[in-house]
């Protein structure tokens, strides 16, 4: 990850380059405080050569928008590349930020020389893997053996995790090992489930395989007839690296709603 920090007049220009999470979000924040200790608050971020964000930097740079525009400057972004594009129009930040195709109308923006940000991101389709809504492969027991099946990750906690599964259906043509016919008298509270998932929101490439057990288990009929289960399990073996990389996750999201919801405000 590297910064270029330049000024044009009174704007401070910040060109962020590679990828930009938790690892090596310290340094970067240290060296942003200091531009706005400064006084140095009208901001441009170029982002044209960022790669990659994650939760974390992503909280980061919200407050900085934030602390800008509380001394009297504002905080604008120029020329995000694709992975950012569909990130903002993800989480909704095009609604948030000024957001400009070049450097030079970014830097305009605090001359009054731009009368609108000239970004659309009305194209880009929301990406459910920046959603959180991560695929989560996961194994039940039944008739005599272990099957796997995958279901959709609902929600993420510090010690387990919620994910949707839809139930087969049963017939006499199509009799599966677990269907709406069996599905209360194969699945239990307490029984074991081994899951595998992809940290969602931002993370790239890294799994989670652990066993769990079942906590909260229910089922419901969907709008198009079909059998939607819920389960809420719990961590049982995991890794203690996994275990704090999760937390880590939650509490980042926990403060990207918190300072979402400060800034919209």
């Amino acid at each position: 990850m590297k910064l270029e920090h330049s000024r044009v007049g009174d704007v401070t220009l910040l060109e962020f380059s590679g990828e930009f999470d938790a690892f090596n979000l310290p340094p970067i924040q240290k060296a942003v405080d200091e531009i706005l200790d400064r006084g140095e608050t009208r901001l441009v971020l170029q982002l044209a050569r960022l790669t990659f964000l994650n939760s974390s930097a992503l909280g980061y740079l919200i407050k900085v928008r934030r602390r800008a525009q509380e001394a009297g400057g504002d905080c604008v972004l120029a020329e995000p590349g694709r992975f950012v594009r569909k990130l903002l129009a993800t989480v909704g930040l095009d609604r948030l930020y000024s957001i400009y195709e070049t450097t030079p109308d970014a830097m305009r923006h605090f001359g009054g020389g731009v009368l609108a940000p000239g970004a659309d991101l009305s194209g880009e389709e929301a990406d459910e893997a920046l959603r959180g809504e991560s695929a989560v492969l996961f194994a039940l027991e039944a008739e005599g053996r272990e099957r796997k099946y995958v279901g959709k990750i609902a929600s993420l906690y510090a010690d387990g995790l919620k994910f949707r599964w839809i139930i087969p259906g049963w017939s006499r043509d199509v009799r599966p090992p677990i269907s709406t016919a069996n599905f209360e008298k194969v699945i239990q509270v307490g029984a074991k489930v081994p899951v595998k998932f992809r940290q969602p929101f931002l993370v790239q490439g890294k799994y989670f395989e652990m066993a769990t057990k079942i906590v909260r288990v229910g089922k419901d009929t969907l709008d198009d007839g079909t059998t939607e289960a819920m389960f809420v399990v719990k961590y049982l073996d995991a890794k203690p690296d996994d275990v704090a990389l999760l937390r880590r996750f939650v509490s980042d999201m926990e403060q990207l709603r918190q300072e979402l919801g400060g800034a919209q405000t």
